[in-house]
């Protein structure tokens, strides 16, 4: 697939430690000329506020770090702790229609329709989460709603959006790789980005470059393991238990930023995985599972079985298909801290 082997070779440039390509540095000293003024939350346009606290939950690369299970996380502490929380997000690989279109996810939506992670979101949380190609619109949207707290999944480069508390997630494996913007390398923003924002959260265990790089912008700084939470069968929607295929082959199917860190938790489970990548936020399609061919089980991960739940596919395919969830530990002090803030919030609007 083409898509997959242009991902390979962009990552094979972004986390190698050889110069990029001298037309990719030319891009990216362009893309540095749009950052010569750093964002700062503080000046963003405070009558955009909802008037409760907003909290943008974003990353500094481009690809997976682990930010939607952070999310996740996140939504279900602040609901623990009686908050009432929602979510927002642009629904990146949807199927758009009207730009400032609003659109509540429930678990019954389709992933076509509002993207594969606010459904991920909603299935696993049971909060409101909307939808929107404009943040703005479902900030204005939400004012009058009932929430306590607004999460708005990824936003940490929207600059029209209003928000009072940022979150930046960091894998901890992969860091800022060659530490290039893109596209020369997968910096969306600066590394000076960090020094305004609230908190880093790293998924996983740091690099030594990763640390070397977090002590120079003296940010407050948690880290969270992903862990394997249960293995589902896909026809009878059933757990089962989660060393249920150790030393089994399996098929590992994924459309995910990441792909090796979902062959890594297989293993982890005693599974002897073969990869089978797509795109990440890839649509699958019946043929897509029909050309796998053979006979061993199938293991998918949460995000892509809320594209494939859909799908008319053969009872054999589904009796052999099983869904490994995953779930972020975050640091109890830094969920005290966010709750803090909120409560503060209110206390001083």
């Amino acid at each position: 697939m083409i898509r997959v082997r242009l991902e390979r070779w962009i990552n094979r440039i972004w986390y190698a430690s050889a110069k990029p390509p001298l037309i990719l540095r030319t891009f990216s000293g362009l893309h540095k000329l749009l950052h010569l003024r750093l964002f700062d939350k503080s000046s963003t346009d405070k009558l955009n506020s909802p008037g409760k606290p907003l909290i943008v939950v974003g990353n500094l690369v481009a690809g997976g770090t682990g930010k939607t299970p952070a999310v996740i996380a996140l939504v279900e502490e602040l609901t623990r702790r009686g908050l009432n929380v929602s979510v927002i997000s642009r629904g990146y690989g949807r199927k758009r229609k009207r730009r400032r279109e609003i659109i509540q996810v429930t678990p019954e939506s389709l992933a076509e329709q509002v993207g594969d992670e606010p459904l991920l979101i909603a299935q696993r949380t049971g909060c409101a989460v909307w939808v929107s190609d404009d943040r703005r619109a479902l900030v204005a949207h939400l004012k009058n709603q009932a929430e306590d707290v607004i999460i708005s999944d990824d936003g940490l480069q929207s600059r029209s959006l209003w928000r009072s508390y940022e979150i930046c997630v960091v894998s901890g494996e992969r860091g800022f790789g060659n530490g290039y913007l893109l596209p020369a390398g997968p910096l969306r923003d600066p590394i000076d980005r960090l020094k305004l924002v609230d908190h880093v959260l790293l998924a996983g265990d740091p690099n030594p470059q990763l640390l070397e790089s977090l002590d120079k912008v003296d940010v407050a700084t948690s880290k969270f393991p992903l862990t394997p939470m249960s293995l589902c069968k896909a026809d009878l929607q059933d757990n089962v238990p989660l060393n249920h295929l150790a030393g089994r082959a399996v098929r590992a199917v994924c459309g995910i930023g990441q792909p090796q860190k979902f062959i890594n938790s297989l293993e982890s489970l005693g599974m002897c995985a073969s990869l089978y990548e797509f795109p990440d936020h890839y649509a699958f399609s019946v043929e897509d599972m029909e050309a796998l061919g053979g006979d061993d089980p199938i293991v998918v991960t949460e995000k892509d079985w809320t594209k494939l739940q859909h799908l008319p596919l053969s009872s054999d395919i589904l009796s052999v298909t099983y869904i490994l969830k995953v779930k972020a530990d975050l640091d109890s002090h830094m969920i005290d801290q966010v709750e803090k803030h909120v409560r503060h919030f209110y206390q001083h609007d």
